[in-house]
């Protein structure tokens, strides 16, 4: 289950085995990384990230890693809100959702309030949100001798188990507008699935060939990642792995020189998770798809995390990255066993508008939300300027704010000409008709 991901217990076991060298193969970062609490007596974890903040747990045990954690939201190093006990697993917009105090499944919708999500039949005693997308979240619920897949539209009574008929256990990770990706279990081993919206929905997506088990974390724009097992079905050994939506398109993303990877989630054409290079320790990757040849970054820094190991977990549509470093053993800790909440930002200012990221906001970038007005499956590159996935009136709003600005420019040189403030504004108006027309006509055929 999700929560388990607090203890890196198969890479830690890897990295011994595979030494303790750097890898080389890897780019540098183009990241800042920071360990979020800086106190070494209590373990924390960042799992999820949005609107600059950072969503993940901290041990209610000082010096201890026990299972009860308190939801922690940090907005900077040591500067956080305890929402009491509970797990965060994802973030979108002001949106994010875990479980609550009581193992149910539940989204904070307001900071501090949480949307209870536990089926009220069915048998269910625990469950929880994995991942969440526009008006729609998964996970699990798990009841006498069961753990299903599960989907809610914000309300309990929206409950959907996705496990497969002939499937004996199942597990939600990810999810878009339109699709929901996890695994389940056929004769005792993992195969990552794709379902839109129902449990008959199903797709398999066990690769055919050099993968005894598989599992789909996340999904973005159509492509699935996740990771497949090579030599056993206990992940012990793994590939990051890529599918557009049949098991024959799976792609192998393991880095050459690697000898285990894993692909946590995926946001446009950015992917996060980690990997052991041979002859190395765990590092949490970033993948740019946005090349044929995707480009990887190596995303761990000693010296600003302190420890040697580290896994990428979240990516917001802005490009923040939430993760965890293990340091491995320790023995002022029961158990041998420290874990870190780190946040990663970008080394570049990110100025709201600009889409392309060439460092100012233009006509350009307007043209690029214009083209892609009203995705429910959006990420910074086309337009969601607010980390909700959406691209609509409200990243609009923020492009204006922001329009014929530059990084490091100076009040002046950010000023935009006259006449391309009146275009943009007139083509703003244009889109706001154009939607209200579309919502009519919709409206017309109900």
């Amino acid at each position: 289950m999700r929560a388990s991901r607090f203890i890196l217990g198969w890479s830690v076991v890897a990295s011994a085995l595979l030494g303790l060298t750097a890898s080389p193969y890897l780019r540098a970062s183009p990241y800042v990384a920071q360990r979020l609490l800086s106190s070494t007596a209590i373990a924390s974890g960042a799992y999820a990230t949005s609107l600059g903040k950072f969503y993940g747990v901290r041990s209610l045990s000082t010096g201890t890693v026990g299972n009860v954690f308190d939801v922690t939201v940090w907005t900077g190093k040591d500067a956080f809100t305890d929402l009491g006990p509970g797990w965060v697993n994802d973030a979108m917009g002001s949106r994010f959702g875990g479980w609550n105090d009581k193992y149910h499944a539940a989204v904070w919708t307001t900071g501090t309030t949480a949307t209870d999500l536990q089926p009220s039949s069915g048998g269910y005693s625990r469950s929880m949100v994995n991942g969440l997308a526009p008006g729609v979240e998964v996970g699990w619920g798990s009841g006498a001798g069961f753990v299903h897949a599960m989907m809610w539209r914000g309300t309990a009574a929206s409950a959907v188990d996705l496990n497969p008929t002939g499937y004996t256990t199942s597990e939600a990770y990810g999810v878009s507008a339109t699709a929901q990706v996890g695994s389940a279990q056929l004769s005792n081993v993992e195969h990552a699935m794709l379902w839109r919206g129902s449990k008959s929905s199903y797709v398999d997506l066990q690769p055919r060939t050099g993968f005894v088990a598989s599992r789909a974390y996340s999904i973005s724009r159509g492509r699935v990642v996740g990771a497949g097992s090579i030599h056993d079905k206990t992940f012990n050994w793994a590939h990051a792995l890529m599918w557009t939506g049949t098991a024959d398109s799976v792609v192998d993303l393991n880095p050459a020189g690697f000898g285990a990877s894993v692909a946590t989630k995926i946001v446009g054409d950015w992917v996060v998770g980690y990997g052991i290079p041979v002859g190395g320790k765990t590092h949490a990757l970033m993948w740019d798809l946005s090349t044929p040849t995707p480009t990887v970054y190596d995303l761990h820094d000693d010296a600003a995390i302190g420890y040697d190991t580290s896994t990428a977990w979240n990516i917001s549509s802005s490009g923040a990255i939430a993760g965890v470093t293990l340091m491995y053993p320790d023995a002022s800790v029961p158990g041998g066993n420290f874990n870190a909440a780190i946040g990663w930002t970008p080394t570049g200012p990110r100025l709201p508008g600009d889409a392309d990221l060439d460092g100012k906001v233009s006509f350009a970038d307007f043209q690029i939300l214009e083209e892609n007005l009203g995705s429910t499956d959006s990420w910074w590159k086309t337009g969601d300027f607010n980390d909700d996935r959406v691209t609509d009136q409200a990243d609009y709003a923020l492009l204006i704010r922001h329009y014929g600005e530059s990084v490091g420019a100076g009040a002046a040189a950010s000023v935009p000409e006259p006449g391309a403030v009146v275009w943009v504004g007139v083509m703003g108006i244009m889109l706001v008709g154009r939607r209200f027309r579309g919502e009519r006509g919709r409206k017309s055929c109900l």
